[in-house]
């Protein structure tokens, strides 16, 4: 039996689709431990949220004193992940409050390719669910733009003057040691990390990084999580087989390009993003088709 645990930040005006997207999870994985964190909204989203968790003894809520908004969730995303890290899991699944973990598979799929390939990150990496190659030059760019210590920060702004390094390139050598390729990454929208390899985050201080201001050009939730994990020496693994139907879809940006019922014919256990109008048609097509809860 694996200890699961679910991360997910919520921001302003997702209050509603985070519940359903939980719902989801937690059917799929009743014995998962959900850890939600609110964005220091002030819309009624939080409100929203505490009443899911009074409902529900597996739902941890906190919540950011501040926002951090966009431009800050990778420190949302590390403080969440630091306090699922208090408790040792086998797996922690992040994923987006537009993304959907259908079913149990999912954990299966994924322990699967851990033993296989050691700890680390896994999700969509190096191949796209179309069967493209993924493009890291964004965020291979926001890396080189961070080594010198003056440089352009999105800290305050896009285009904020910075004095010193961001705190992070302090964990860029050891990356770069276990063959770190500067911007490579995990979709964020969901992935998964071994247990083993979130604890060894915790003790390197890489998730105490969420206490630091940004202060850098990369600021992206997944590529910082990525660039930690190679830091302490653990793998990034395709959830994809190329040469097979994905078993997950996520993608970066909408339309999502399948129906409900093509998600379903195809088995697929993960889909990002469903977003708006149609990502409710979905959930609300495949919210019939629930399969009976699996215990994992």
């Amino acid at each position: 039996m694996y200890r699961v645990a679910l991360v997910m930040v919520v921001g302003p005006g997702e209050g509603q689709m985070a519940v359903e997207v939980l719902e989801f999870a937690a059917h799929a994985l009743p014995a998962a431990t959900i850890f939600v964190l609110d964005d220091a909204t002030s819309d009624g989203t939080y409100d929203e949220l505490k009443r899911y968790a009074e409902r529900r003894s597996e739902v941890h809520l906190s919540r950011n004193s501040v926002p951090n908004g966009f431009i800050g969730l990778s420190r949302s995303v590390l403080r969440v992940l630091h306090e699922a890290s208090g408790t040792p899991f086998d797996l922690i699944i992040k994923f987006d409050p537009d993304a959907l973990l259908i079913h149990a598979a999912y954990v299966e799929r994924i322990w699967a390719l851990f033993q296989e390939q050691g700890p680390g990150m896994a999700g969509s990496y190096r191949i796209s669910a179309d069967g493209k190659h993924r493009d890291f030059s964004p965020h291979r760019r926001d890396v080189l733009l961070d080594i010198p210590p003056i440089g352009v920060t999105r800290r305050g702004g896009w285009n904020a003057l910075r004095v010193g390094w961001p705190a992070y390139i302090r964990y860029l050598p050891a990356a770069l040691r276990n063959g770190y390729q500067l911007g490579e990454h995990c979709l964020g929208g969901m992935y998964a990390l071994h247990g083993a390899t979130v604890q060894a985050l915790r003790t390197s201080g890489f998730l105490d990084l969420h206490r630091q201001p940004l202060n850098a050009r990369l600021v992206a939730e997944d590529a910082l999580v990525a660039l930690g994990v190679k830091s302490v020496g653990h793998a990034l693994i395709d959830a994809n087989n190329p040469k097979t139907t994905p078993f997950t879809w996520v993608q970066y940006r909408p339309p999502f390009p399948l129906s409900a019922a093509e998600i379903l014919q195809h088995g697929i256990a993960a889909v990002h993003p469903l977003k708006g109008e149609q990502g409710r048609e979905i959930r609300a097509a495949l919210r019939p088709n629930l399969e009976t809860p699996v215990h994992v």
